[in-house]
């Protein structure tokens, strides 16, 4: 696979509290330390208004997130956090 390609994946549900945020974590994390070797990245991007990929990963929001982004306030590399962090190893990890 070369750099430009990639996959996309979406755990989505409507009702609350089926583990979707949990899951997309635990799926992210494992494919990041998948990838490792390659170079790859993955970027796990957080629709939920409460933010909870980031608290779940004891990660700092910046200043600007993903609605800043869609309206056009602040470029991608404004938002984007790298979740690895002191005590994390997590180098591949990004969160929007």
């Amino acid at each position: 696979m070369s750099q430009q390609e990639g996959y996309v994946y979406a755990i989505v549900n409507r009702k609350g509290g089926v583990g979707k945020t949990t899951t997309a974590i635990t799926l992210a994390h494992g494919l990041a330390r998948k990838v490792e070797a390659n170079g790859q990245r993955v970027l796990l991007i957080d629709f939920d208004p409460q933010g909870n990929v980031a608290t779940s990963l004891h990660l700092k929001p910046r200043e600007h997130d993903l609605a800043d982004l869609l309206l056009g306030d602040c470029g991608f590399k404004e938002c984007v956090i790298s979740a690895n962090r002191e005590g994390y190893h997590r180098p591949n990890l990004f969160v929007l």
